[in-house]
Parts: structure tokens; C-alpha cells; sequence
């Protein structure tokens, strides 16, 4: 109210009126596709479109007069992150438009994502809204499986050559939209090898429908194929982003199944030295291990079957044999009773060497050499195993208990048809059976083969001190 006076009198008077805002006024948050949209939306895919908008009337009549508008992200893949903002706006009064826009990465992380929003425009007129909104692949995958081929199809995991399969992936769509497209490919490999004959090339285009899909590839595995583990893969683009899928593995080639026939569980000897025989299913394979009380070494497979020695200990006994190839491995195992008496001093000598002819020498501390020449020289000493053609393992046992400095010499006799070097394994037990027991290793490579033990390169020597 405005009073013009002259002396005391009254000239005029006038009365006005006005209207106190807020600086923004009906607020209107919304995340959605298009900044042009009224409809606020909760799902999103990879390669769409992203807009957080914030509309209203702005009631400031100076001009510059800043806004900071700050839109921060939260949720579990940093390329969303990083599609926020802060900065410093200005605004002509009335109808008002601000917010963030971006496109969501092709490589992101599904999950749930917040978009908090805050406008400030000083002298306390400051307005703070959070949506939340989720991140879908447009293509689910239930899996992968390889089927045998044949009607009515079922899961094969073992093929052999010239078997019939059918690689199959399945998968929903869980968005499907009007002009949307995809592809899809199926291959296997071995390790980084694609196999292209057992693989299909892009599939499609073609329009999905929500719900269940499938993509299948048949073929027949080749007759050559080699035995081993092999993978299949897939994919499906959609609207050109590629979505990978799970995997799955299947087994090309016979399981080298092994089996101890003799002898059987349970058993009771009395002998140190056991022959252990039995057989496995894959005819192709050359060696395998035998384990005894924890001692393993190697041992021949011929035409699927095997028979191998080992040395006991006095009392129980766990015996157990292995194969393995490229599909899988195989155990077999059993236990038993030795009445024999224990060693002071035990020397097992192992090699992997195809046909190669290595020899275990020990000289006592009388003096007394055992080797394949001299297998039982002396009361209590003996070369329990002498194997000639690798891969092998050779046993030097003494019973008394005869305290003092063993040379030990391993000595490269014959190739046997093999090049290059011989590496191989010594394993000692002393005072066996005794609280006083105790084990250690060596380990040594051998070069060259010669009749003559003193010759370099053809022998390995060792110094042992039974106290």
C-alpha cells in the first residue's frame, strides 16, 4: 500500500498486491527413453536410450539467477555411473526442461540402478527426487545341451565317431519389441580351437516373440575326430549386440576305465613283493600309476591290460592304480596285509621313459653291492624289482639294520629306442614301521646310455646315511 500526503492532508492513496513463489514449482520427475515421453519406464536394455528428466514452471525473473542441477547414479556396472552430471544452469521464467540423457553401454551389467536428482537454486529453494529403474538383457539363456541326435532326442555327453548329435540352445526373450531382430550361432571347440565343421554360421535374422526360443545344429561326429574334451558355445545378436551363452562340454573317445583284478581287497600276504594285474577300457593307452602307501610310479599298459609289481610294508597296506587320457581318469584301489619283516632302509627308483633300461646300485656301508647282477649278495639285502624297459621302477630293500654311509648310483644301461634325456625319481624310507620312520626324495636327469656306469652323463650318484 502506497500513501502520498501533502502537509497532513492525503493526496493519494493506492493499494497493490502480489504473489510469493517457489522457485520451482509443480515438479515432474521421470526416467524414460525420449526426452520428448510422459511415461516413466522401469526396465532398459543395453544400447537404449537413457533420459532422467526433471519438468516444471521456474518462477525467477532474473535471468542470472543459476540452478545446479547434480543427477548421480548408483547401481552395480560404472558405465552407468558415469553417465552423471553436475552443472550450473540458467532458465528463462515458466515452462522448464532439465535432466540427463545418454545411452546405456552394450557391454553393462544387468541389475537395479538409482538415479537420485537434486536442483539447487540457492536461498533454500532446493528440490531432491530419487527413481529407480532395472537393466535387462533382451535374451535369457536357460543353457546349452548336446543331444544324441536321434528322435526323440536326448542328452549325450560321450560320442564316438560317426555318432549323430544336435547341439542345442535354448533362451527367452523377455522384452520383445516391434522391430526388433536377432541372430544366433552355435560352435564347438577344443581349448582355443574352433572345430568349423561341428559349428554353424549366423542363423537368422529373424523377429522374436516373448517367450521360449531355440537354436539347434546337427551333424555327425567325425570318424578321426580325437579323443578328448570338447566345448560348445553360442550366441545370439540382438539388434547386433552379441550375447554370449553358458557352455556346456562333451567327451569324445573311450573313459580309460581301470580295474584291479588281482588281487582282491582284503588280501593277506607274505611276501614283500605283490603283483598287481587288471585291465582298462582304453586299449590305446601305454601307462598309468601305481600307488602304493602313498608311492606312486609309473607303470606299463599294454592292449588294455596291465601287470605291474610293488614292494609292501609290514602290516597294512593301501594299493591304488590310475589311468588317465585326454576324456577323463580313472581309479581303482584295495587294501591289505603284509606279515613280512620291515626295512631298515628302502630305495625306490622310478622313470618315465618309453623302453629305456635304467639300474639302481647300492653300496652298504660293509661294503656289499646290490644290483641287477648281485640281487641278493648278502643276508637281508635285495633288488626286490628289476625292471628293463621304462617306464619302470626298480626297489632296493636291507632288513638288518646296519647303520652308516649307502652310495647310491642310478645308471643310464640302454635307450631302448629312446632320444633325448631320462629324468627320474628316488624315494627313501628309512627304520620303517618305527616311530623312528622318516622319508625323503631325489630327483635327477640322466643324458646319455652306456654299458659303462662311470661314463658322464649316464649316471646319477647319491650319498645316503642311515643313523
Amino acid at each position: 500500500e502506497a500513501v502520498i500526503s501533502l502537509r497532513d492532508d492525503e493526496v493519494a492513496r493506492r493499494t497493490g498486491a502480489f504473489e510469493l513463489l517457489p522457485l520451482f514449482e509443480y515438479p515432474e520427475f521421470l526416467i524414460t527413453d525420449a526426452e520428448e515421453s510422459s511415461e516413466s519406464l522401469e526396465l532398459f536394455r543395453p544400447a537404449d536410450p537413457l533420459y532422467v528428466l526433471a519438468r516444471m514452471n521456474y518462477n525467477s525473473v532474473d535471468p542470472a539467477r543459476q540452478v545446479h542441477l547434480s543427477v548421480v547414479f548408483e547401481g552395480p556396472d560404472p558405465g552407468i555411473l558415469e553417465l552423471g552430471v553436475e552443472v550450473d544452469q540458467t532458465f528463462d521464467p515458466g515452462a522448464m526442461v532439465t535432466g540427463v540423457s545418454g545411452w546405456i553401454p552394450e557391454m553393462v551389467q544387468e541389475g537395479y540402478y538409482a538415479a537420485a536428482v537434486t536442483l539447487d537454486g540457492g536461498y533454500g529453494q532446493r528440490l531432491s527426487w530419487q527413481g529407480a529403474f532395472q537393466i535387462i538383457y533382451p535374451v535369457q539363456f536357460e543353457g546349452i545341451w548336446t543331444l544324441n541326435g536321434i528322435e526323440p532326442p536326448e542328452v549325450k555327453t560321450r560320442f564316438s565317431g560317426n555318432d549323430p548329435y544336435e547341439w542345442r540352445m535354448r533362451y527367452n526373450f523377455p522384452d520383445a519389441r516391434p522391430g526388433d531382430e536377432y541372430q544366433s550361432a552355435l560352435w564347438c571347440h577344443y581349448g582355443e580351437i574352433v572345430i568349423n565343421e561341428m559349428s554353424s554360421e549366423k542363423m537368422g535374422p529373424d523377429t522374436p516373440f516373448p517367450g521360449a526360443a531355440n537354436s539347434t545344429f546337427t551333424g555327425v561326429i567325425p570318424v578321426d575326430m580325437p579323443s578328448g574334451t570338447y566345448e560348445v558355445h553360442g550366441a545370439v545378436w540382438y539388434n547386433g549386440v552379441a550375447y554370449p551363452s553358458p557352455g556346456t562340454v562333451f567327451k569324445v573317445g573311450q573313459e580309460p576305465t581301470i580295474i584291479i583284478t588281482s588281487p582282491q581287497t582284503s588280501f593277506t600276504v607274505d611276501e614283500k613283493v605283490l603283483v598287481v594285474t587288471g585291465t582298462c577300457a582304453d586299449e590305446q593307452l601305454t601307462q598309468g600309476w601305481l600307488e602304493t602307501n602313498g608311492e606312486s610310479v609309473p607303470m606299463k599298459i599294454k592292449d588294455g591290460r596291465f601287470s605291474a609289481r610293488t614292494v609292501l610294508r609290514p602290516g597294512q597296506n593301501s594299493i591304488s592304480v590310475v589311468a588317465e587320457n585326454d576324456v577323463g581318469r580313472s581309479e581303482d584301489y584295495v587294501f591289505g596285509t603284509a606279515n613280512i619283516q620291515a626295512a631298515a632302509l628302502k630305495v625306490v627308483l622310478s622313470w618315465q621313459a618309453q623302453g629305456t633300461d635304467v639300474d639302481l646300485w647300492v653300496t652298504d656301508p660293509a661294503g656289499v653291492t646290490t644290483n641287477y647282477q648281485h640281487k641278493r649278495p648278502a643276508e637281508g639285502r635285495q633288488l626286490d624289482i628289476d625292471d628293463r624297459s621304462g617306464p619302470g621302477m626298480e626297489t632296493y630293500t636291507i632288513e638288518v639294520g646296519l647303520r652308516g654311509q649307502y652310495e647310491i648310483a642310478v645308471h643310464y644301461f640302454g635307450k631302448g629306442g629312446w632320444e633325448g634325456a631320462v629324468p627320474f625319481d628316488l624315494s627313501i624310507t628309512t627304520w620303517e614301521a618305527t616311530f623312528s620312520e622318516r622319508h625323503s626324495r631325489q630327483t635327477g636327469t640322466l643324458y646319455e646310455a652306456a654299458g659303462n656306469k662311470d661314463k658322464p652323463g649316464a649316471v646319477g650318484r647319491f650319498t645316503i646315511y642311515l643313523q
